[in-house]
């Protein structure tokens, strides 16, 4: 692993990685989970699903829910001026949020996770009739967001991790094998710090009037 340059290294941080995330990146291997396999007589099944619930009817697994708020809190978090200048460049002002009273920023890990938990609730449109869209416009184009910020996401980290085929007498017929293991960011450290710095003890607090006039002179 490794090769660093001045673009940084996936151990410890791109030059696009958030700074302030960067000390709290560990690598670690990890198996996945979830791959599908076959019985004798060919009806498919999980061998080793996930121990925590992402999947399934909702109403059937309510926890489903559950898991997934627990999995995508406090994405969005406030940074300090000087923070959103080293990140955002010259337009950085253009990052002030009122509403919030500072400038706020999330980590696209978490956007793409909330693509993904955005698409699931998709295939349940009558148990998540919440009225949010007013019309199928909006329904589509988020849809398509979401589709094309996982096509990039995907594209962008070159997972090169080889997954072989499995013969199944059941299904007559070789399938993918994904339970395989991967080097990986560790999440529980970086969902942690994210937290931490969401409503912890590096959270930033909103800014006031005074101060947000000296920020737009600078």
């Amino acid at each position: 692993m490794g090769g660093g340059s001045s673009r940084g290294s996936f151990e410890t941080g791109w030059a696009t990685d958030f700074a302030d995330a960067r000390a709290s990146i560990e690598v670690v291997e990890t198996r996945f989970t979830g791959a599908p396999a076959f019985y004798d007589n060919g009806t498919m099944y999980i061998p080793h699903p996930d121990p925590v619930r992402y999947t399934g009817d909702p109403r059937k697994y309510p926890e489903v829910d559950v898991n997934w708020e627990k999995l995508l809190a406090g994405r969005y978090f406030r940074v300090t001026a000087e923070e959103a200048k080293a990140t955002f460049g010259k337009d950085w002002h253009d990052y002030f949020d009122p509403k919030y009273g500072a400038y706020l920023t999330g980590i696209d890990m978490f956007h793409t996770l909330h693509c993904i938990n955005h698409i699931r609730r998709e295939y349940y449109p009558d148990y998540y009739e919440d009225g949010k869209y007013e019309d199928q416009h909006e329904v589509e184009m988020h849809r398509d967001h979401c589709l094309e910020q996982l096509r990039q996401y995907i594209m962008c980290h070159g997972d090169m991790t080889p997954i072989p085929t499995k013969y199944y007498k059941g299904l007559g017929r070789n399938y993918v094998l994904s339970d395989a293991p991967h080097t990986c960011r560790n999440f529980e450290k970086l969902q942690s710090w994210m937290m931490e710095r969401y409503n912890g003890s590096t959270q930033v607090f909103p800014y006031n009037q005074t101060d947000y006039d000296y920020l737009l002179e600078e």
